[in-house]
Parts: C-alpha cells; structure tokens; sequence
C-alpha cells in the first residue's frame, strides 16, 4: 500500500481491501472517505468474485463533482471489478511437507505417489539415505500417508 501511495502521491484517497485464505481474514479501509463508502466496496467486489490472497488498492483523484455515498460506493465497486476483470487469476495451493526416506529398491513406490497438483514431489536427495520431500494437499495427507504405511514407507 505504501508503495503505491508514494507512486501516487497526489491521489486524494488510497483505498484498499484484502482478503486471505489461512485465516479467513478480511478487512477493508476508506483512507478518510464517509464510512463505508470505499474499503467495504473494494471487498464485496473481491468476495464477489470468490477470490482469496488477494489484495486492492483504489486511488481516487477528486475531480470537482461530489458523487454522494451511493455514487462512491458504486466508483470504488466498479473500480475494483474492472481490476479483477482484467487481472490473471492464478491458483496457488495450499500443502502440508513430508519427508520420506527410502532405500534404492524402494524409489519407484515414491514415484508412483505423486499425482499433481495433490502430491508433488519437491526435492529428492540421494546418498547412504535417499530422502524425499513431497508436498501433500491437507485433504488427501491421510490417503497419503496410508499409501506410505502400505508399502512400509514412513514419514521421517
């Protein structure tokens, strides 16, 4: 938010909203607008959207005409729309790490548990143990690590 404040610096407002996924955290500002005539907004255009870790920052240049309450609500709204309309959503997600070491024999079982993008294989080490790192979607960690119990595998 500094960032962009500085970069526009003459801007009369800098409104911003975010919303993340870990914690279901949301919040909102109006940087000196009427109560809820901007954050609030900003936010309903990204729920709306169904959007998660993202954040918005609107920076309004007064322009001589007031539009009232209903009227900056809707330009601070329609604002924000107009950005997530145009902006490349990416998927990012979320994943628990797990090590695993295994002998060489042992390394086509690994292989054969990785299914993108709910087990990736991160990182492998070979050496005297061969250790491997795997991310694991939180909703498929049990059925991973009953694969690994099924082939006498075990997380380290």
């Amino acid at each position: 938010m500094n960032a962009i404040a500085k970069r526009h610096h003459d801007a009369s407002h800098h409104c911003w909203a975010f919303r993340l996924f870990r914690d279901s955290r949301a919040r909102s500002s109006d940087a000196g607008e009427p109560s809820g005539t901007a954050g609030r907004p900003i936010l309903s255009a990204v729920e709306g959207a169904e959007l998660f870790d993202v954040a918005i920052v609107v920076a309004r240049w007064f322009g001589g005409v007031k539009l009232g309450t209903g009227g900056l609500s809707r330009a601070y709204r329609e604002a924000a729309a107009g950005a997530i309309a145009s902006a490349e959503v990416v998927d990012h997600y979320v994943y628990d790490r797990i090590r695993v070491a295994a002998p060489f024999d042992r390394m086509s079982d690994l292989y054969r548990l990785v299914a993108a993008p709910d087990v990736v294989l991160v990182e492998e080490k070979f050496g005297e143990s061969n250790e491997f790192l795997f991310d694991v979607r939180p909703s498929k960690r049990d059925q991973f690590l009953a694969a690994l119990a099924a082939r006498r595998l075990t997380p380290l």
